[in-house]
């Protein structure tokens, strides 16, 4: 048996969230078998890989991807949904297990953080389309983001957080000890917004595009 876009493709971290993910994923097994769901899991071992893995199976002909773990997971599998400036496969559809340290994505669709109940709502009768934006740096790489992009402290913090030597073990508060580390020499940039027609220009601490609700660990920036 299968769910109504065929088998599924579990793209996991297993590193991901200190081992969470690792640890969720034969729980998230048990449920697919439960519901007699047809799977696979691809195990990623590199930066990157969840990008590979998805852009594979959609070219394999599979279509529905499930990404297994926090918020850089579901960006990564993003990406490899899209291809210039469109979905790589127009009926591919995303499944979400939030499993590792961080998923404020999960939280603008209403979805559990338990791994059981987030795996039964895999079996596909509850769908819906949603925005896709696009970054282009200046370096002219160009990525996708699903929830959230955003540029000045809070790009900062998340890159301090990511250098940190103990990051791993501080877990989630990783981004605060990284907050405050960064915010005294920290200074507001210029910036130009064009949008709706407008141009804006100002200093500006943050710039945050938000096309979900939450970031940050489940700060509501959108209604």
């Amino acid at each position: 048996m299968t769910s109504p876009f065929g088998p599924l493709v579990l793209i996991a971290n297993p590193s991901a969230g200190r081992g969470r993910v690792d640890r969720a994923l034969p729980r998230v097994e048990a449920v697919l078998k439960q519901a007699n769901l047809s799977y696979r899991i691809v195990r990623t071992t590199h930066r990157g890989h969840a990008t590979e893995a998805a852009r594979q199976a959609l070219r394999d002909g599979e279509r529905y991807l499930v990404a297994v773990g926090g918020d850089g997971t579901v960006h990564e599998v993003v990406n490899g949904m899209v291809s210039g400036g469109g979905p790589l496969v127009a009926d591919a559809v995303l499944g979400v297990v939030a499993a590792g340290s961080g998923s404020d994505f999960v939280r603008s669709f209403g979805l559990p953080a338990d791994v059981e109940q987030a795996a039964g709502h895999l079996t596909g009768d509850q769908v819906r389309p949603i925005d896709v934006g696009t970054v282009t740096c200046t370096d002219g790489e160009t990525r996708c983001f699903a929830n959230i992009a955003e540029v000045g402290l809070g790009a900062a913090v998340v890159a301090r957080a990511a250098g940190l030597r103990a990051g791993r073990f501080l877990g989630g508060a990783r981004y605060a000890a990284a907050f405050w580390l960064t915010l005294p020499r920290f200074r507001p940039a210029p910036v130009r917004l064009d949008a709706d027609g407008h141009s804006y220009a100002w200093r500006a601490f943050n710039v945050v595009v938000a096309n979900c609700r939450f970031y940050g660990g489940g700060m509501q920036i959108s209604p």
